[in-house]
């Protein structure tokens, strides 16, 4: 039943009955008292020459977005590029080119729909 409304009812009747009725009034307040007063993405001394959170949240999430997550897979798919299309040629499934390989399947998935029909 996890992951339902029943579920969940259960489990705060389940909290409130081993650990008193304001256990979540406990743990909210645990959480607010710990965050800082500009949300998390503030400076450390409040001044007006800081950035608002929503600013330094914009700046921090385009240098996360700019780094390649990916560049391991790319590098592979062009190492074995060649490999690949002669399997798929020889009009073998991606189950038995990813055993041919070593490879697991949800892998070449994965490279096959971003780079293989390139």
């Amino acid at each position: 039943m996890s992951g339902t409304r029943e579920g969940a009812l259960k489990t705060a009747a389940t909290n409130k009955l081993r650990h008193g009725e304001d256990f979540y009034s406990r743990i909210g307040k645990k959480g607010g008292s710990r965050s800082t007063p500009t949300g998390g993405f503030g400076c450390p001394n409040v001044s007006a020459d800081c950035l608002t959170g929503r600013e330094r949240a914009s700046i921090v999430g385009a240098k996360g977005g700019a780094k390649s997550k990916r560049t391991e897979a790319k590098r592979w798919y062009e190492k074995n590029r060649v490999f690949i299309e002669d399997m798929i040629g020889d009009g073998m499934s991606y189950r038995e080119i990813s055993k041919e390989l070593n490879v697991g399947l949800s892998k070449l998935y994965y490279v096959m729909a971003k780079y293989g029909d390139k």
